[in-house]
């Protein structure tokens, strides 16, 4: 169809500056031997068909953490062995995925359903000291697991920097892709990529632009987006690393993005009209809290979408964080309006 003739097009396009870029033996080696060993790499492999998108990884990371939470919660009782039971089916699967931690055991009275697990030593505590006690250092399970999904954030953005920046810069220079219009006009950009093929194509300062997650100069924001754990009185913090609004604090991308909002809301103070445009976002609610305060600072929305069907997608998303009544607003208040990116 139109959309994979366009596909066709940008990646021959993007062949000829990829060609070009010059990646050494050393580096490739190195980024062979992380993916080999990385647990979030080989599961998500596994795990996640070509087709899937960006969402459906970010759903995936959060439903292995909300997983292996529950059974690390459970684990946390007096009468905790080392050893651990499971019956549900998925969780047997992501116990037995992430298995750094853990390894198979065979009982002597076998369960019908039911698979048993053994916590490897070094990931087990006694308290109190010699009371025979144990209890899963649990700080220790999160942080190798956190870290691991650190190393993936690396191999990420070595991808994103190889496929796609490098490449981009030896277009520019060749002067084998032109700027879009469309953007040409644009006060600022809100961008939930992490590479900076807008300021590099359209020769546009840091004031302009906006990386919510961040970029490839620094640490990007990788993980899930808040759930229940996070707005009751005694909020659980186990997972905290996780969590993109800690990322965003961690990293400072949240100071960025408060400077950008203070920004934009003083620019609108102005007679010209404010225009926001949005690229690289499904408009998941998985992103609510963000989304929600942008916009509605514009007098003109812009979303870019790269495949007509998705405006469909797009509506659904903007009807669950806003209602109908807010959607109508926004079309009338914030002239929302949608256009296609065209290579």
């Amino acid at each position: 169809g139109i959309f994979r003739n366009v596909c066709s097009k940008c990646y021959n396009r993007y062949k000829e500056g990829w060609d070009k870029v010059s990646v050494s033996d050393q580096e490739v080696k190195k980024l062979v031997d992380i993916a080999t060993r990385n647990m979030w790499f080989g599961y998500l492999t596994e795990a996640l068909d070509e087709d899937l998108g960006w969402i459906d990884f970010e759903k995936e990371v959060a439903f292995v953490v909300n997983t292996l939470s529950t059974v690390l919660k459970n684990c946390d009782h007096a009468d905790f062995n080392g050893l651990i039971s499971l019956k549900e089916k998925t969780i047997k699967y992501i116990v037995q995925a992430f298995d750094f931690f853990n390894r198979r055991y065979d009982s002597s009275v076998p369960v019908v359903g039911v698979t048993f697990r053994k916590i490897e030593d070094r990931y087990l505590l006694e308290y109190p000291k010699g009371s025979g006690v144990k209890h899963i250092d649990q700080g220790k399970v999160i942080g190798e697991l956190f870290g691991a999904l650190k190393e993936l954030a690396f191999l990420l953005k070595e991808y994103l920097r190889i496929f796609v920046e490098e490449p981009l810069d030896v277009l520019i220079q060749e002067n084998l892709i032109q700027p879009d219009p469309k953007f040409v006009k644009d006060n600022y950009i809100v961008s939930f990529n992490y590479t900076k093929v807008y300021e590099k194509l359209y020769q546009k300062g840091p004031d302009a632009v906006m990386h919510i997650h961040g970029d490839l100069t620094g640490e990007i924001v990788l993980g899930i987006n808040p759930d229940e754990n996070d707005v009751l009185e005694t909020v659980d913090t186990a997972f905290l690393q996780f969590k993109k609004y800690y990322q965003r604090v961690r990293y400072g991308t949240d100071v960025e993005y408060l400077h950008f909002i203070k920004k934009l809301k003083e620019r609108k103070k102005t007679p010209d009209h404010l225009c926001l445009t949005v690229v690289g976002h499904s408009l998941d609610a998985t992103d609510k809290d963000i989304l929600m305060e942008l916009f509605d600072i514009p007098d003109i929305l812009t979303i870019m979408y790269h495949e007509e069907s998705k405006i469909c997608d797009f509506m659904k998303n903007i009807i669950t964080m806003y209602g109908k009544v807010g959607l109508d607003r926004l079309r009338t208040q914030n002239r929302l309006n949608f256009c296609p990116l065209n290579p």
